[in-house]
């Protein structure tokens, strides 16, 4: 008769796995609502990951109610950012709620967004945030019918016009637009607008009743009619940023006709700047545009409390006589007090 045989002993490996997918499936077992919270704070990548935990997890991601679906291009990312191109199957087998949908788009995907954007509307996004990193694409007219949307990030792209009929994002709350193209921008509840561009593309700000703070970064600050025309849309707000220290250098005769002819005849109304609190501008040189805008402001602000103020690199005259011209502007809220925090670091 052979001795009996030894029993086998498990590897270390094998008792750590076992030791995992026992910790998993006990995890498993929370209440389903904690379950959900867990796998939307891993992240859609990892939530998928915990597929190869055991059996009872392998789709369990699918069952989540609520997606947060963000895909940043990381510095180590070679073209697309990880797990982009698993977006139309991460679609096809969650049918739950789209909450956010963050991307940074190459040019292999960008022909995918237009899919993308037709399915979204229907998942309910509240947050939309498109990065292109080439070419300017147009954007679908899909865009507009998302009902939910509460806040939207654009770089890079262009927007198709408006279809007759349409009331656009009903409740959109914050719109940021870095270098994007003409558009007409209607948000009747928008409260706080953000635009950056090497150019002014010439937007028009319709309906914007409901704005309360912006920020103005662009390159070319150059004070003149388009200018303008962009600023009344804003005219509202009680907060403003204004970044100027990227503004190209231009003719100081040039400027001066453009300040203080189309400029002042299209903006020195009583309505401007009739609710503003606090403007903060940095970067600024002292050149005539930009002299011309502070005195509108000072003159017009009834409500200013605080005017705040930081120079560039390359100023055309010297701070204090700036300052000094500043002094002897009208001032229309007897509580405005001028900041001057010196050179912009």
């Amino acid at each position: 008769m052979p001795p009996p045989s030894r029993p086998r002993k498990r590897s270390r490996g094998g008792r750590a796995t076992e030791a995992a997918a026992a910790e998993a499936d006990a995890l498993i077992s929370l209440p389903r609502d904690v379950l959900d919270e867990i796998l939307t704070r891993l992240g859609i990548l990892d939530a998928v990951h915990t597929s190869a935990l055991s059996r009872a997890w392998r789709r369990r991601w699918e069952a989540l109610p609520s997606l947060d679906l963000s895909f940043p291009r990381l510095e180590d990312d070679k073209g697309a950012p990880k797990g982009l191109g698993a977006v139309d199957s991460i679609l096809l087998r969650c049918p739950g709620r789209v909450r956010l949908f963050r991307a940074d788009i190459d040019e292999h995907y960008a022909g995918r967004v237009h899919d993308w954007l037709h399915v979204l509307p229907r998942r309910g996004v509240e947050i939309l945030d498109l990065d292109f990193d080439k070419g300017f694409p147009a954007l679908p007219t899909s865009v507009f019918f998302y009902g939910r949307l509460t806040s939207l990030s654009l770089f890079g792209c262009a927007i198709p016009l408006l279809p007759a009929g349409v009331v656009a994002f009903p409740e959109l709350r914050k719109l940021s637009l870095v270098n994007v193209r003409e558009w007409v921008i209607q948000a009747p509840n928008l409260r706080h607008f953000t635009i950056c561009s090497e150019i002014n593309y010439g937007w028009v700000l319709e309906d914007l009743t409901s704005l309360r703070s912006a920020v103005i970064d662009l390159w070319d600050f150059v004070v003149d009619s388009k200018f303008a025309k962009f600023l009344l849309g804003v005219v509202q707000v009680r907060k403003l940023l204004v970044v100027t220290c990227n503004a190209p250098i231009y003719d100081e005769e040039e400027q001066k006709f453009e300040a203080d002819k189309e400029f002042q005849n299209a903006l020195w109304t009583d309505g401007m700047c009739a609710n503003l609190q606090a403007v903060q501008m940095t970067g600024i040189n002292w050149r005539r545009n930009e002299m011309v805008f502070i005195e509108l402001i000072l003159s017009k602000a009834r409500l200013l409390h605080t005017l705040s103020i930081s120079h560039g690199e390359k100023i055309v005259m010297p701070s204090e006589d700036a300052l000094n011209e500043l002094l002897r502007y009208k001032r229309a809220s007897t509580e405005a007090q001028v900041l001057f925090k010196g050179k912009e670091t």
